[in-house]
């Protein structure tokens, strides 16, 4: 595993290091969290994660200083060698999975509607495990319309009103700035479909292109 030359074999000052040539970096030391331990830190974004998806706190903001809080505890580990460029590339993409999930949930519970048969793939450098730090991430959502109902909205309608307000939980700007901007457009073909694609139709698309 390709490791390179740490800043220092402290955590804390690491980024302190790293800050001063980094405004990214210096943006979220601010936060005043303690890296003693950063592995505690990014499992507590991950867990804040979890809890947002549950119902719990203001999904907008607890998403982005999460992400302020991960971001900040993968490179107190990158740069102070205690993780591969790898490992660091999968702590990204773990917390990335971690909040799509806690958007999709959230934007579920505000219609009503339960997940069963409404699912969202990870494509590109979220699928591979290899986002850095200002990547975007790309994604497909598809529902099986046998499973998934829509409620008070023809089936269709729901699952697309789902994606779209999980994409502005976590690609909206805020006074906090967001948690990732959120691509659709890998989906089958993306000109012509909404963003929630029926698996009926993925298939047939897949068979006859893929």
């Amino acid at each position: 595993m390709l490791r390179l030359e740490a800043l220092s074999d402290q955590p804390a000052e690491a980024i302190e290091l790293a800050a001063a040539h980094a405004p990214y970096l210096e943006l979220l030391n601010r936060t005043g969290l303690d890296l003693t331990r950063p592995d505690t830190v990014f499992q507590s974004a991950i867990e804040t994660c979890a809890q947002v998806g549950a119902g719990d706190g203001d999904a907008m903001s607890d998403l982005r200083q999460a992400k302020k809080a991960a971001h900040l505890a993968i490179a107190a580990t990158d740069l102070s060698g205690q993780t591969s460029l790898s490992e660091t590339t999968d702590n990204i993409t773990r917390f990335a999975d971690a909040s799509v999930d806690a958007a999709l949930q959230v934007a579920l519970k505000d219609r009503d509607l339960v997940q069963d048969g409404l699912f969202v793939t990870a494509l590109g450098k979220m699928g591979a495990c290899e986002l850095n730090y200002s990547s975007d991430i790309d994604v497909a959502a598809f529902f099986d319309p046998d499973r998934f109902k829509g409620g008070a909205y023809e089936t269709a309608d729901a699952a697309a009103r789902v994606i779209r307000n999980m994409t502005t939980i976590l690609q909206d700007r805020t006074r906090e700035g967001y948690v990732f901007r959120t691509d659709l457009r890998l989906r089958p073909d993306p000109s012509s479909t909404p963003v929630a694609v029926s698996t009926r139709r993925a298939e047939l698309y897949y068979d006859s292109v893929g």
